[in-house]
């Protein structure tokens, strides 16, 4: 195999793995490394967040001037109609996990 190629592959993998970039006609470099986060322990502590009407995602992310959203799921359990058995491979009336998405 061609060095060239070699080293083609091997920069075109780099680019996959988020590692590098390329700029047409300017080159390739390594991609800066994001900035890691560090959060104490203290940042789910119920008194931190306690009081103030939201939920801890939605407080933690406007503490940091960013906005979040939180779907809340409804998760239950319920007899398992026939065609939800068969896919399963259970009996009819099974009691299975069930999730909705909210309205």
């Amino acid at each position: 195999m061609e060095r060239a190629s070699v080293v083609r592959k091997a920069v075109d993998l780099l680019k996959q793995q988020g590692l590098v970039i390329t700029a047409q006609g300017k080159g390739t470099y390594v991609r800066e490394r994001p900035r890691r986060r560090r959060h104490g322990m203290d940042r789910y502590s119920q008194s931190r967040w306690s009081g103030q009407g939201k939920a801890l995602l939605i407080a933690e992310a406007e503490s940091q001037g960013l906005s979040a959203n939180q779907v809340l799921r409804d998760l239950a359990e319920v007899p398992a109609p026939a065609v939800v058995a068969e896919r399963l491979g259970v009996e009819p009336g099974k009691l299975v996990w069930v999730r909705n998405e909210p309205p």
